[in-house]
Formats: structure tokens, C-alpha cells, sequence
């Protein structure tokens, strides 16, 4: 009798934990949702640390600070997109009206002479000069047709992407908008760039990458739509 209680209490006892097993063991929609939960907070770890890359040097890494740092660095951008508008709208006050409507008329037949819906055009600035050598000044030419973008997020994308560039520094903007027909707008954005030669320069390469940030910014504005 004694022998058949040890056996039937060990019996009981395997039931109980394999009962535990079962109960605690998850259901396929508690692990489809951990999984999903998983990846989750997986891309916005990789979100913020994008973000953090495009931020000045020295921010701290956790994301409260990211988030504030991307605030106030976003705010800065446009401080400085307002100010070089203003200059600009300065610079072609000054300019006599004959010479402004010669200057109105030469964009808008340099922007409308293709149908494309982004344009990019590099060249070299003949007309000035620098005192070193190893510098050239480039004229950067941006093009958006799109009806969902503006000037100030083309302008803000740009200065971004010219950020991670070394050797290239911004000289002057001008940027404007006009309606081309009934159903798109014109964005055109003319940076004057200095270029230090002295590293590796690729015209080319440069100007291909200028035309994918251009046209993601316009792909992912016609995606929010």
C-alpha cells in the first residue's frame, strides 16, 4: 500500500507540472503578437539611430534627447532656409527691372524645357574664383514638379543630404515657386556650391545622389497622400 501511494502522489505530481507546462506555454496569436511586437521596437531602435546620424555630432543617445536635438535642429534648418530666402528676395530687389524680367524668363525656360519630373543639373561656375586651387565652385540646379511637395521641405532635404558630404560647402541659395499648367507646381531650388578637390569628387556620382534624395522626397510625399 505504501509502495502504491509513492507511485500514485509521483503520478499525480508529473500531471500537475505537465498541466503548468501547457498553461504557461503561449498560444500561435500570443506569438505571432510577440513577434510583431518584436519588430516593432526593432525599426524604431533603427529609426532613431537614422535620426541620430543626420543630427550634429555630440548628441546623446538616448531618444529623448534625439527627439529634443531633432526638434530644435529641424528648427534651425528653417531659420535658415527664411533667412536665405530673404537675402535673395534682397539680392533681386536690387537688380534692375529689365534685368529681373530677363532673369524670371531664363528659369522658367530652363525649368520648363523638359517634362521630367525631377531634374538635376552640376555645373561648373566659370565666373568665380578661389584663392586655392583645390576649390571649385560648382552650381547646383534642383527641379521638382510635383503637387504635393513644397520649396521649404525640397530646400530642408537638400541641406540635409549636403550635410553628410565633407568636402563640399553651401555658398548662397535661391529657391522659388511657380504654377506650371492647371495640375502640378514647379519647385526650383540653385545652390552655389564650393567643392574641395583635394579628396575624391565625383561630378556624376554627386549629381545622381542629389536626384535620389530629390525623387524619395517626392515618392514618399505622393505615399502620405
Amino acid at each position: 500500500m505504501l509502495k502504491r501511494s509513492i507511485s500514485f502522489l509521483r503520478s499525480l505530481n508529473l500531471m500537475r507540472l505537465r498541466e503548468g507546462i501547457q498553461a504557461t506555454r503561449p498560444t500561435s496569436s500570443q506569438l505571432h503578437h510577440m513577434i510583431s511586437e518584436r519588430k516593432r521596437r526593432e525599426k524604431l531602435n533603427e529609426s532613431f539611430h537614422t535620426l541620430k546620424s543626420l543630427l550634429p555630432s555630440g548628441t546623446k543617445k538616448d531618444k529623448a534627447s534625439v527627439l529634443t536635438t531633432a526638434r530644435e535642429y529641424l528648427t534651425s534648418l528653417r531659420a535658415q532656409v527664411a533667412e536665405l530666402s530673404k537675402r535673395n528676395q534682397q539680392l533681386e530687389a536690387r537688380l534692375p527691372p529689365a534685368a529681373k524680367e530677363a532673369y524670371n524668363e531664363e528659369a522658367a525656360a530652363a525649368a520648363g524645357s523638359s517634362n521630367e519630373r525631377v531634374s538635376v543639373t552640376l555645373t561648373r561656375a566659370v565666373s568665380e574664383s578661389t584663392p586655392d586651387q583645390d576649390q571649385q565652385i560648382f552650381d547646383l540646379q534642383v527641379v521638382l514638379r510635383s503637387v504635393e511637395c513644397c520649396t521649404e521641405d525640397l530646400v530642408i532635404r537638400i541641406l540635409e543630404f549636403l550635410k553628410q558630404v565633407n568636402n563640399v560647402s553651401l555658398m548662397s541659395m535661391e529657391a522659388n515657386t511657380w504654377m506650371s499648367g492647371s495640375d502640378s507646381n514647379v519647385n526650383r531650388v540653385i545652390l552655389r556650391l564650393r567643392v574641395d578637390q583635394g579628396t575624391e569628387w565625383d561630378e556624376a556620382a554627386f549629381q545622381e545622389a542629389v536626384r535620389r534624395v530629390v525623387a524619395d522626397l517626392a515618392l514618399n510625399n505622393c505615399r502620405n497622400q
